[in-house]
């Protein structure tokens, strides 16, 4: 009696028909760094068959022996609830643009290159780019899409043949790279079917020229996937591409998932801001007392303040320590600005050795104040 064939579940091997099928479907290419099939190429499990996958044309994909080899048994990415919520709203939407805004930290890269693999594997695409901000940010990107079974090239600034590498999926450059022959290049590439995934897409609306080089790049690809956490720059002079903005100039994002909900669903921490013990002094130039006598027989000198951190200042205090910042940063603008500051009189109140400024903060409104630490420090026996 002939033993029954084996099932897709319990064989291993592709048969001749699905084979061809699996050849037709990526077009003769192999489906993840898209150079023509030769004789010996792999029917790869997409789920591997040590993990349970099927043998069946639906979780197959054609391969090179180098692409093969290299995926090994990567099992396939598990989404968050939220990520998959936007993989099916990327489908439903059919659009060649797709912005989603997501809060830091919650998955935007993983999201994204589970979407890239998911259209290399169905044939809509053949490659995949990455425009990122920085170039720290495209190593980034390189190194998690190895992670994840996607082999994507990160062109360094003058590299010319990176962007269309022998063996990649794809690659990674920056916005600043797309500027002259660098987004010419990427143009080239894009010939065949791709994927773009533009990262922080907001730092395009930074300038004009970083825009109309961003559009020029990869006006040729299949999908363009944006992303970020600040869509709502508006600048008449420098839009962001790819984006849709409604008659009042706001962005429309497609799919948004917010800190709130990514806290409520277990996915980032809540921030919180904690008091520390201490007491903080400042003075306000436009407050004067008598005091003493100096050369000309009087003295006028600025009201000191003092509030203990963490406690409730009252609003006449905080007004004052408000102004004796915008004063501070008026005289010393920015992080550099002196250790000193002049009074409307002209005279400089300098700190004393050992103390330092501190912020105060109430109902989110900050000054600046100095805290002498060695009398904290006695105050607390140390």
């Amino acid at each position: 009696m002939t033993e029954p064939s084996p099932t897709p579940a319990t064989r291993r091997r592709f048969n001749a028909a699905e084979r061809v099928a699996l050849y037709l479907a990526a077009d003769g290419n192999c489906q993840r760094c898209g150079t023509p099939l030769e004789p010996g190429w792999h029917g790869d499990h997409v789920e591997p068959y040590s993990a349970g996958g099927p043998t069946d044309v639906i979780n197959g994909q054609a391969l090179c022996p180098q692409c093969n080899l290299e995926k090994g048994s990567h099992q396939p990415m598990q989404l968050r609830q939220w990520q998959r919520r936007a993989v099916d709203a990327f489908y439903a939407a059919n659009s060649e643009n797709f912005l989603v805004s997501a809060t830091p930290g919650a998955g935007k890269t993983k999201f994204s290159l589970y979407l890239a693999q998911e259209l290399m594997r169905q044939g809509v695409v053949e490659r995949v780019v990455v425009v990122a901000p920085s170039d720290n940010l495209r190593i980034q990107w390189a190194d998690e899409a190895a992670a994840a079974g996607l082999k994507l090239f990160p062109v360094a600034p003058g590299d010319s043949d990176g962007y269309s590498k022998t063996g990649y999926s794809g690659c990674v450059v920056t916005y600043q790279q797309l500027l002259g022959t660098g987004g010419s290049l990427l143009r080239y590439a894009l010939r065949r079917r791709t994927f773009v995934i533009l990262d922080e897409v907001h730092h395009a609306g930074d300038n004009k020229s970083w825009g109309d080089a961003l559009r020029q790049a990869v006006e040729p690809a299949v999908h363009r996937l944006c992303l970020t956490g600040t869509p709502w720059r508006r600048d008449a002079t420098s839009p962001i591409p790819f984006v849709r903005y409604d008659e009042n100039g706001t962005v429309i994002v497609d799919y948004a998932y917010e800190y709130g909900t990514a806290v409520a669903d277990g996915v980032c921490r809540r921030i919180e801001f904690h008091a520390y013990d201490g007491e903080a002094r400042w003075t306000d130039p436009s407050r004067m007392r008598r005091s003493g006598n100096d050369e000309n027989g009087k003295s006028d000198v600025s009201v000191e303040f003092t509030a203990k951190l963490g406690a409730n200042m009252p609003d006449e205090d905080v007004s004052a320590a408000l102004r004796a910042e915008v004063r501070m940063d008026a005289v010393h603008p920015g992080p550099g600005r002196r250790d000193a500051y002049r009074s409307p009189r002209g005279r400089a109140r300098r700190r004393r050795p050992g103390s330092r400024r501190t912020a105060v903060a109430r109902g989110g409104v900050r000054g600046i104040a100095r805290t002498d630490h060695r009398n904290s420090a006695a105050r607390r026996g140390v």
